[in-house]
């Protein structure tokens, strides 16, 4: 059984209660917290777009720079207009969809995938090497070549 205080006792306590305490000045009002930028994603899928390492492809300068020209011209033409830029920080997956039956390897899949990562750095309105944009590379197996381009928003606190 608990134990039972006298009632004098009893209503100073309940008195005390109901009356804010002098020494204490109430808490300070925070203003309030700014809500956090809505989370957006884009997903833009380009059928068709083959892309191969520069590493790989041999042949003269005018027939690469002619292959980079015609990706960054798809890829162009598949990203949607922004009304306004997307708030940074942001990640980027770039996956190739190739038909081989070997896939590329870490660096050979970047290089191949650099002219995209090119003009979505532009489509985004930052240097490709700006730390708020993480770059996530990936590369599967398909039917048809493609490549698809994953944007979306990632909080501040260092997870994706």
């Amino acid at each position: 059984m608990g134990m039972r205080l006298p009632p004098e006792i009893e209503a100073k306590i309940l008195a005390a209660a109901d009356e804010p305490s002098p020494a204490r000045s109430p808490a300070p009002r925070q203003p309030p917290a700014a809500p956090p930028p809505p989370k957006v994603r884009v997903v833009v899928e380009i059928p068709g777009l083959a892309t191969a390492s520069e590493a790989n492809a041999g042949g003269k300068l005018r027939a690469a720079v002619k292959r980079k020209g015609a990706v960054k011209a798809a890829v162009i033409a598949a990203l949607p207009r922004l009304v306004e830029p997307l708030p940074l920080p942001v990640v980027v997956k770039l996956t190739r969809i190739g038909t081989g039956n070997r896939p590329l390897d870490d660096d050979n899949l970047r290089r191949a995938l650099k002219a995209v990562r090119d003009v979505v750095a532009a489509w985004l309105a930052v240097d490709d090497a700006d730390p708020r944009v993480r770059w996530r590379y990936a590369e599967r197996r398909g039917y048809s070549p493609a490549v698809v381009i994953d944007v979306r928003t990632r909080s501040d606190k260092g997870g994706d």
